[in-house]
């Protein structure tokens, strides 16, 4: 009798230890797909910033073009100035584009001076969305060219992403 006893509380051990095994198993995995979810999760959303800057890129309101050849890394400085000028309230547009975004062009050219007519940067788009939890920025280089004078500016995109 005290050995059968002794069987049913091995099995019973062994058992035990067997679940235990199989929830610490069970909860590794669900750790790792938690992971895995939010790296996909940061990946889709700088895939959607890249998406959004490229829809800048190739904004008409902003973009260079010579003889209607096109350079998306160009940034038309008398276009930029006109469409910042715009009253904000009527970028409703640029909501379904952008989304919550903060789009700021910066110069850094050297060659730009103080007797310049342009301005160091441009605040061009600035959609928060009601609260936000986060903030991350993204650098772009650019070209700035001024039509007028012939010349060229080098200068970043700042994109700004509201979360």
């Amino acid at each position: 009798m005290r050995k059968a006893q002794l069987q049913i509380m091995e099995n019973i051990f062994v058992i035990l230890i067997i679940t235990v095994l199989l929830v610490l198993a069970f909860v590794f995995a669900i750790g790792m797909q938690k992971r895995d979810a939010r790296a996909k999760q940061e990946e889709m959303k700088e895939l959607d910033l890249l998406k959004k800057a490229r829809v800048l890129d190739f904004l008409p309101e902003m973009q260079c073009s010579d003889n209607n050849y096109l350079n998306p890394d160009c940034y038309d400085l008398i276009k930029l100035q006109a469409f910042v000028s715009v009253n904000p309230s009527d970028h409703l547009f640029y909501k379904s584009l952008f989304g919550r975004l903060n789009i700021t062009v910066m110069v850094l050219d050297p060659n730009l001076d103080a007797t310049d007519r342009w301005p160091r940067e441009w605040h061009i788009y600035d959609y928060t969305g009601g609260k936000y939890t986060s903030y991350q920025t993204f650098y772009r280089p650019v070209t700035l060219r001024d039509p007028v004078n012939m010349t060229s500016y080098f200068g970043w995109i700042i994109l700004g992403v509201y979360g």
